[in-house]
């Protein structure tokens, strides 16, 4: 390399080096040196802290330009939701064409509800895990409050159970994306031609969340109006699948009904059925999520 070539690189160097250190995205990386980062690849093959992961996924799904803005809807990704990230992606896409403003909270806490599932296993009190969820739901309340939420839009079931349960009735409504779709698809047309299953699911998991309450009603969703959602679709005929079958145990018992009623699509709005169906769909059934049946409704394309 000759003395121009070495002062040119020299100068783009510096020019990087500033252009880091101001990029706002490094400090979520979590790590101080090189070493650090060598050595996080060797033990989790990746350098992304979560949060980061967060923010690439949603920008990879190229909804919004400006995500974490103020906002009267703030709508809370869940952390299993990366799972099923097309799924958020037609609800996003529902929200742009009814022209409403939202964002993504600025930065997310799991709800807790792993906590439950992990001290049923062990054979504890499923109420330690209260405390916990009040800590880290109260954090994301707290950030949709700094960014001027009226909602709070829930898009996991479980934290849209947990905001409820323990947030309802303070200044910040908390709602499952079902209720926020119901209130505004209100007057929208919706035409889809088909014939789809629809399956509820089991609710028997719900009771885990609900402090001791068996009564699934008690989680303030509103099962009945998500599935009137489907019923205002102009041309699609609707199957209503058993609701006693567990997803996470009988799955393979699910896909049999589907395909004696001469069916392969099977519609879910709880993102744990779909997560669960969706991965082991045998070939020729489709799995959908309500956000996907009413984005092509409305004349989108899910996938």
């Amino acid at each position: 390399m000759n003395k121009n070539e070495a002062a040119e690189r020299a100068k783009v160097e510096r020019f990087l080096r500033e252009i880091f250190r101001r990029d706002k995205t490094a400090g979520l990386i979590g790590h101080k040196s090189a070493s650090d980062i060598a050595e996080a690849v060797k033990q989790n093959t990746g350098i992304l802290s979560p949060e980061l992961m967060r923010r690439a996924v949603l920008g990879g799904i190229e909804v919004k330009k400006d995500k974490y803005e103020t906002s009267d809807n703030v709508v809370v990704m869940g952390c299993f939701c990366f799972g099923i990230l097309l799924t958020v992606r037609s609800f996003c896409l529902i929200l742009n064409r009814l022209g409403e403003d939202y964002a993504f909270l600025k930065r997310e806490y799991c709800c807790g509800a792993p906590l439950f599932t992990q001290l049923l296993v062990d054979g504890e009190d499923v109420g330690k895990a209260d405390p916990f969820v009040l800590e880290f739901v109260g954090k994301n309340v707290s950030r949709a409050r700094e960014q001027e939420a009226k909602n709070m839009i829930y898009f996991c079931i479980w934290c849209s159970v947990l905001g409820k349960r323990f947030f309802s009735g303070g200044d910040i409504n908390q709602l499952f994306f079902g209720d926020f779709l119901a209130d505004r698809l209100k007057d929208v047309k919706l035409s889809l031609k088909g014939r789809v299953g629809y399956y509820r699911g089991c609710l028997r998991q719900t009771a885990l969340y609900l402090g001791g309450d068996p009564n699934p009603a008690s989680s303030g969703l509103n099962w009945t109006g998500y599935r009137d959602l489907l019923n205002r679709i102009e041309g699609l005929e609707v199957v209503d699948l058993p609701d006693n079958l567990c997803c996470k145990a009988n799955r393979e018992s699910i896909f049999k009904k589907a395909k004696r009623e001469g069916l392969d699509t099977i519609v879910c709005f709880c993102n744990d059925c779909y997560g669960q169906l969706q991965r082991s769909a045998p070939e020729g059934m489709q799995v959908k999520f309500l956000s996907d049946i009413l984005l092509d409704a409305m004349g989108g394309h899910s996938r």
